[in-house]
């Protein structure tokens, strides 16, 4: 099995700060007309009409869409992966996932390659992808009700919502999602969500997110045409990203490029390594996308966390365990302007997810430990020391799909009782509930905490409420004067 991590050179974060979301600049549109539609004409669900359909945008379909490109070359890395340091990961590649993938998707997931199936008032479409290293899992938001997208247009098995991060490449270019027999493999599609890597790393990851991409639009299709059938549709994207690579922006950016590039692949006939090299990364270029963004995952759990009666004020921790990463931050729940408002102090990701412990075991758990302790004890230390003067305990949760090993715990609590900075945290770690209010997908109780991500990147800005990045609030010491406290920042 080829995988990528053979061809991977690995390199330090970079250290920006800036943070960007992309949204159309002119996203006015003509009124709607009756009777027509949005869809290439032979849309298998679309509303039979004698006129002919009108245009989407201001601009006709781009031709790369109906066309096959040469198929680009592998990279070839410069030299040999670094090891992994405080800065860098490790690649790996995580184990099979042995789902049994159908041969060829069924036949309504074609229908995804359109935008529309009908024509009417417009209805906004808010899809929140949870793109993680070993799953991905995927919501769909409209008129204020949520759904989780199951995968059983491509998968034998009924009512399955996670799909395994794989893909298949077959010789000429075009892939598929899944392992398949007799075809080369690719999984670690995260990575330049996580890397500094060559651009031309990018079109796995590419074909695999327009391959989410497509079949949620034909998911949405097939299930959701009550909702949807005589509106046109506006296409709102959210993908989340660690919350390091969200802190330093420059990552942020290059997310984004690749989800858009997805986007535009996603239309095509093929979708192809070749297709996916040529597709734009400019969201002007998105055709009927109207926002593409990226938010850290740990805003939208805490958008799920805000929601629910469990939710105070003050400072948390929280530690998202993942296949591949564990991403821990210190952040302050307020209020500012009588919306919420969260001050991240920490923010921190390291290779060190339920993969890399179940591989390196007892080699790995001091590791936690010293990731948790550092980022408890900078926080206790200079950025909130004053929180701990009266022994308050420290609200915490455990989040992810790693989370039911018990050994993230006891390097927690090991953590808190470190000598130089003993902390006391709350006595059991916050189960943070699904808002099933909005929800209308049934989902099973041991698996519905691994879609708080996917449901939290639904929501928009003024639902979540103001958010300060970590660089943009000073340390503070236990004898800092209160005037030279940014108290509305920090505490409002």
């Amino acid at each position: 099995m080829l995988k990528l991590g053979d061809l991977l050179k690995a390199a330090g974060l970079n250290c920006n700060d800036s943070q960007t979301s992309h949204k159309k600049q002119n996203t006015a549109q003509l009124p709607p007309q009756k009777n027509t539609t949005h869809l290439r004409p032979s849309h298998p669900l679309s509303p039979k009409t004698t006129q002919a359909p009108p245009p989407r945008h201001t601009a006709h379909q781009p031709d790369y869409y109906n066309e096959r490109r040469a198929l680009p070359a592998i990279p070839t890395p410069a030299g040999p992966a670094t090891q992994a340091t405080e800065n860098t990961f490790k690649i790996f590649s995580p184990p099979s996932s042995g789902i049994d993938f159908k041969p060829t998707p069924s036949a309504w997931v074609s229908h995804g390659q359109s935008t529309q199936i009908s024509d009417g008032a417009a209805l906004p479409i808010h899809i929140g992808i949870d793109f993680g290293t070993a799953f991905t899992k995927v919501a769909v938001k409209t008129k204020n009700k949520i759904w989780i997208v199951d995968w059983s247009g491509i998968i034998q098995e009924e009512n399955t919502y996670l799909l395994p991060g794989e893909l298949s490449i077959l010789p000429n270019g075009t892939t598929l999602l899944g392992v398949h027999s007799g075809l080369e493999i690719f999984n670690n599609l995260k990575v330049p969500f996580l890397l500094k890597v060559d651009e031309g790393l990018h079109l796995h990851t590419t074909c695999f997110l327009a391959w989410v991409m497509k079949y949620t639009r034909a998911w949405i299709f097939q299930n959701l045409r009550n909702q949807i059938y005589q509106h046109r549709l506006t296409w709102d994207i959210t993908i989340g990203i660690p919350t390091e690579t969200w802190d330093k922006g420059d990552r942020s950016k290059i997310c984004e490029k690749i989800a858009i590039m997805a986007w535009n692949t996603s239309l095509t006939n093929d979708i192809s390594l070749a297709n996916a090299m040529s597709a734009p990364s400019d969201i002007e270029t998105a055709y009927d996308l109207n926002t593409l963004s990226s938010q850290p995952e740990f805003r939208a759990e805490i958008m799920s966390y805000s929601k629910s009666p469990q939710r105070t004020n003050g400072l948390h921790f929280f530690c998202d365990i993942g296949a591949g990463t564990l991403d821990l931050c210190t952040i302050i729940i307020t209020e500012k302007n009588f919306q919420p408002h969260y001050s991240v102090l920490e923010a921190r990701v390291h290779p060190l997810g339920a993969y890399h412990l179940e591989l390196g075991g007892s080699q790995c758990e001091p590791k936690i430990y010293s990731a948790i302790s550092n980022i408890l004890g900078t926080t206790k230390k200079k950025r909130d020391p004053r929180f701990f003067i009266h022994g308050t305990p420290l609200p915490h949760s455990l989040l992810g799909g790693g989370r039911s090993d018990p050994r993230y715990l006891k390097q927690l609590h090991h953590a808190a009782n470190h000598p130089n900075a003993p902390i006391k945290l709350s006595d059991n770690p916050i189960d943070i509930q699904m808002d099933k209010y909005n929800l209308e997908t049934n989902l099973p109780d041991d698996i519905a905490h691994r879609f708080l991500v996917a449901t939290g990147l639904c929501w928009n800005d003024e639902d979540f409420g103001s958010i300060t990045h970590s660089n943009d609030i000073d340390d503070i010491c236990p004898y800092t004067p209160d005037e030279q406290i940014d108290i509305d920042e920090r505490y409002s």
